[in-house]
């Protein structure tokens, strides 16, 4: 499947990965945790998953990732460590591959 990896050093990716946890896992060095990205009217703009204790195991600040993560939220909450998107969730669940439009999106936001 078509992923895009964002390491906290700011280096975007577009990759392949298997979707299961034991890939997933290995992207992000460690627990899974799964956040919908928002964007404008969309709550199911892509889906990315972090290291559920990056912040407590003290991974690097993710800069990219968080800006990601605080669009169309109030927060000050922050994102840690690599982290690895996937496109919009579908109706069955499932996982689906990340599109151009999203890639050429944050490929824009490095900088």
């Amino acid at each position: 499947m078509r992923v895009i990896t964002i390491t906290s050093d700011g280096v975007v990716s577009d990759t392949q990965i298997t979707p299961d946890y034991d890939s997933i896992s290995d992207a992000v060095g460690g627990w899974i945790e799964h956040i919908s990205l928002i964007k404008d009217d969309s709550f199911n703009w892509a889906s990315m998953y972090v290291n559920e204790e990056g912040k407590i195991i003290h991974l690097p600040y993710n800069k990219i990732a968080t800006a990601l993560y605080q669009r169309g939220r109030i927060t000050d909450d922050f994102i840690a460590g690599d982290v690895i998107i996937f496109g919009p969730v579908s109706d069955q669940g499932d996982e689906q591959d990340i599109t151009n439009d999203i890639l050429t999106e944050i490929q824009g936001m490095v900088g």
